[in-house]
This record gives structure tokens, C-alpha cells and sequence, in this order.
């Protein structure tokens, strides 16, 4: 796995250094140092992410980015922080991210908390 992800990692900076703006990427980054438990640079990636990407700018592609950073605070062991994030998407049209949520085994740990049921009822 350490092997699968170096490598992913090495391809992602290669892209990242390409296209620097692209969320997508820093977000793949972040999601990386999360699960080796890098927090900071899962962090700063995610931050830089939700930076390029904010939900009044492109909605659906926003919403993908800040429901990453949500999985990224998870991988972490941050449930706060996750259903923080998850709080900002609670009013906002969700449409196929909804069945992500609903099916991903990642939101294990906060799905019976009340925000994410509203977010996913």
C-alpha cells in the first residue's frame, strides 16, 4: 500500500505542478497525507482546496471538494471538524453526492450523527 500510494503521490505532484489551480489534485494530496496520518499537510492541502474552490464559485465542483475535505478530516479522526464542513453543504442541492454518502463505508463513524442524517434525509 506505502508503494501504491508513493506513487500516486509522485504523480499527483507531477500534476499539481502543471496545474497548481486545480482543486481536484490538492484535494488527492490531502486525501494521501490523510492516510498515512500526515496531518498538517492533509490539512493545508484540503484548506488549499477549499481556498480554489468555495461553494458560491462552481456549486457542484465545490461541493465535491468540500465533501473531500469532510473524508480527509475523517480519515484524520477529526468527526467534528468533518460534520463542520458537512454543516455548510446542509442547504445546498447535493443531487449524485447524496448516494455517495449514503453507500461510502468512510462516513461510518459520523453517520448517525443528526447533521449528516439531514444533510443525506
Amino acid at each position: 500500500m506505502n508503494q501504491q500510494l508513493e506513487a500516486a503521490e509522485e504523480m499527483l505532484k507531477k500534476m499539481a505542478n502543471e496545474n497548481p489551480i486545480d482543486a481536484r489534485i490538492q484535494m488527492a494530496l490531502g486525501a494521501i497525507h490523510a492516510m498515512r496520518g500526515e496531518k498538517e499537510a492533509a490539512l493545508m492541502r484540503g484548506k488549499q482546496a477549499i481556498a480554489l474552490y468555495p461553494l458560491d464559485k462552481n456549486k457542484i465542483t465545490a461541493q465535491r471538494v468540500h465533501i473531500d475535505f469532510a473524508k480527509i478530516y475523517l480519515r484524520l479522526g477529526m468527526k467534528d471538524e468533518c460534520i463542520d464542513v458537512l454543516e455548510t453543504l446542509r442547504d445546498k442541492p447535493l443531487r449524485m453526492e447524496v448516494g455517495v454518502l449514503k453507500t461510502d463505508k468512510v462516513w461510518e463513524p459520523v453517520r448517525s450523527h443528526p447533521a449528516y442524517r439531514a444533510i443525506i434525509d
